[in-house]
């Protein structure tokens, strides 16, 4: 197995790879308490971890300035009950357009020294789960104090060839009252997609501060 784990304030989030099939799993828990982690994701790693799925190039930024800066996004969060440290801290600005959120990511100083050994950096994936605040925030009538968390993900496609990604990009497909329909895709500095998650990237919304 594969395995990460972070500290997301007062959370630490693990994430696991079981070599021989591909399953992924995201489970979390608290620092303060003994308890089991509590699971959040299971998906399926193809073997074909590339495919048509990351046959895309970075879209160009928006020409007018950032409508939501890191601090911004960081306040945002915090008030929905999301709370991210200094590692977590991966969204440097971000551009709403419909339906689509682009975001640049920065990597912390906190984790710089992790890059060279993983294939992608747990926080900098998290930083384009946290897009969801924005994308929410920007449309009339959006739910005060909701937050969306993952809960099943999609076809998942990857590649260790690429570089740091410094770019995200999140595409809402469906919304109901209690979930999302999102698609997610990861780009590195030459535009070459490393990451993408498509079709069945689920949330569920939580009310701020009732997470228990």
């Amino acid at each position: 197995d594969f395995c990460l784990s972070r500290g997301l304030g007062d959370v630490y989030k693990r994430q696991q790879v079981e070599e021989a099939d591909g399953t992924l799993r995201i489970s979390s828990r608290t620092l303060m308490q003994r308890e089991d982690w509590v699971q959040h994701v299971v998906a399926r790693l193809p073997g074909e971890a590339r495919g048509v799925l990351l046959d895309t190039r970075a879209p160009a930024l928006p020409a007018r300035p950032a409508d939501f800066t890191g601090e911004q996004h960081l306040a945002m969060t915090c008030a929905v009950g999301l709370n991210y440290g200094p590692a977590y801290q991966t969204v440097a600005a971000a551009w709403v357009e419909g339906e689509r959120v682009l975001a640049q990511l920065v990597v912390p100083a906190a984790i710089e020294h992790e890059l060279a050994s993983l294939h992608l950096h747990p926080a900098l994936l998290d930083g384009a789960f946290q897009l969801i605040t924005e994308l929410l925030a920007s449309r009339q009538g959006h739910d005060d104090g909701l937050a969306f968390i993952p809960v099943k993900l999609g076809r998942i496609a990857f590649t260790n060839a690429g570089g740091v990604p410094v770019l995200a990009e999140v595409r809402q497909r469906k919304r109901t009252a209690h979930s999302l329909l999102v698609d997610f895709t990861l780009f590195d500095a030459s535009g070459a997609a490393v990451l993408a998650i498509k079709d069945a990237v689920s949330y569920t919304h939580l009310r701020a501060h009732e997470t228990g």
